[in-house]
């Protein structure tokens, strides 16, 4: 993947949110601590989820995805 790439990417993923948030809070007249609380909660939901999937997904589905496996 090239450098311009993933730059283009990054670009997206951060200033599209904030772009949404901003748009939002002055069309509807939301408080900025709506999505500060937003933030929190995807946080909160990041470190009990990846851990969980982490743990967990070896012991269910084996230690490789179906889409890993070397053809025989």
């Amino acid at each position: 993947m090239s450098i311009a790439a993933i730059a283009a990417e990054l670009v997206i993923m951060i200033c599209g949110p904030v772009a949404a948030a901003i748009w939002i809070r002055r069309r509807f007249a939301v408080p900025g601590r709506v999505f500060w609380i937003a933030a929190g909660f995807f946080l909160v939901n990041l470190v009990v989820n990846v851990p969980l999937v982490t743990l967990l997904w070896p012991s269910l589905f084996g230690t490789g995805s179906c889409c890993s496996r070397r053809p025989r």
